[in-house]
């Protein structure tokens, strides 16, 4: 039995290259895909100089955003007992971010979670950060949907989504996590099955698991910029195509962080495609259309079209950018 074992382990070792370029080239594909998809939608709008200068800075901005949220996540690896070096957080955040384009929407989760547990980190804090991202960037736009005038259940959920992340919450379903885990463990070696032959994993380390000391504020303030830098990013290709007047960008910043918020809820749909794009529409012909902002339809995807391309461009970008920050740094520095 324990040779059949061993058997398993380095067949799994020695196929761990195969699987990672075989998810590589799986998500160029559907990079691709979305690529082509985004920019068929655009193709046959003639750009202005002033247009091109807008989606620039849109393009610039959205990058900057992204890069912002990687190191928002090493802070909350650190909120967590954990600390990394920004380098290496960012390098992770970006490399990994093109994963969400995979069906499923959860492959760039996974792909950090395998990041963190080979940096030594252990498993149930490694899902905890990658969980704690996305609720503390739900809860920030939901914070712009009320600030901005939004419709009244945002105001309601924004509390619940606020307590669901204090550590009073937070902590006592890490650790019922962590002991499930470590039991989980303890019966694979009482019944004599080597750990690394169930997955090609760390086997856990014997710190402690790690909890919030106290409410991450940082953390959250830090996913509201990332969020006003996307909605940002959105004000400037929507401004490039049709006149914005001042009165209405924070109905519009509204609209867009609850689209964006529905997309990232959303279970299944990569990078929230279709759920981003039929929520804005909806948005555009009804609240904004009734606040005075009225856009054509046709207009509104032409907009879409750009922001998605443009999106899409920057996480290439990023994820280029990654490559090189763990490339120049092949260790993750312990410290913030």
């Amino acid at each position: 039995m324990s040779g059949f074992l061993g058997c398993c382990q380095a067949v799994m070792q020695r196929g761990k290259p195969y699987l990672s370029w075989g998810i590589l080239a799986l998500t160029l594909a559907f990079l691709g895909q979305a690529l082509g998809q985004h920019w068929r939608s655009v193709a046959a709008v003639s750009l202005t100089g002033y247009q091109g200068i807008c989606l620039g800075l849109a393009l610039g901005l959205t990058l900057l955003s992204h890069c912002w949220a990687g190191w928002v996540w090493g802070w909350i690896l650190a909120e967590l007992q954990y600390p990394r070096s920004p380098r290496w957080t960012l390098g992770v955040y970006l490399k990994t971010n093109v994963a969400k384009y995979l069906p499923g929407n959860i492959w760039h989760f996974y792909g950090r979670m395998a990041q963190t547990e080979e940096a030594g980190i252990p498993r149930v804090t490694s899902v905890v950060s990658v969980v704690l991202e996305p609720l503390l960037m739900a809860a920030a736009a939901l914070v712009l949907v009320v600030g901005s005038g939004g419709p009244r259940w945002g105001a309601l959920a924004l509390p619940l989504l606020l307590l669901g992340v204090h550590p009073r919450c937070l902590n006592p379903l890490v650790t019922r996590l962590s002991q499930g885990k470590l039991q989980q463990w303890q019966r694979h070696l009482s019944h004599g099955i080597a750990a690394a032959a169930i997955a090609p994993t760390p086997t856990p380390s014997p710190r402690p698991v790690s909890l919030l000391q106290g409410y991450p504020w940082g953390p959250l303030g830090g996913e509201l910029l990332f969020l006003v830098g996307r909605g940002g990013a959105f004000l400037l290709i929507l401004a490039a195509f049709t006149p914005l007047p001042a009165t209405q960008i924070l109905g519009v910043l509204s609209g867009f962080s609850l689209a964006w918020l529905l997309g990232l809820v959303v279970p299944g749909a990569p990078g929230g495609l279709g759920v981003f794009e039929a929520t804005a529409l909806a948005l555009f012909q009804g609240p904004l259309a009734a606040a005075g902002f009225t856009v054509d339809p046709g207009l509104v995807l032409v907009v879409i079209g750009f922001y998605r391309l443009v999106s899409t461009i920057a996480e290439v970008l990023g994820a280029g950018l990654g490559e090189l920050l763990l490339r120049s740094r092949s260790q993750p520095d312990r410290g913030g």
